[in-house]
């Protein structure tokens, strides 16, 4: 389960970054235990970039999208996220169409 917060609000790693694009919203959130087994998200391409800061971050996404335009990388454009780890590290997880 995850526990929401504002994107104002200062949390500490691991939290995940969540960017819907049907709202252009973005969320941060926690994992917190349930109780319950997780939820298998499918569809998704994983990506990981290590010990990086803000401008490497937005230089990821930037050649990710450009990925996408030349058909290299075929984005569902539904809901991304990032998952930034304690060490600096940062997996991001692009929502793709699936394989038919």
């Amino acid at each position: 389960m995850l526990k929401l917060y504002p994107t104002s609000e200062n949390v500490q790693a691991p939290f995940y970054k969540i960017y819907d694009r049907k709202t252009t919203k973005t969320i941060i959130a926690t994992e917190v235990e349930n109780g319950h087994a997780p939820i298998l998200i499918e569809d998704f391409i994983w990506f990981e970039t290590i010990q990086t800061t803000e401008a490497l971050l937005a230089e990821t996404w930037a050649n990710l999208e450009n990925r996408s335009k030349q058909g290299l990388l075929k984005r569902a454009y539904t809901l991304d996220f990032e998952k930034h780890l304690p060490e600096g590290k940062v997996e991001i997880y692009i929502a793709v169409n699936p394989h038919c």
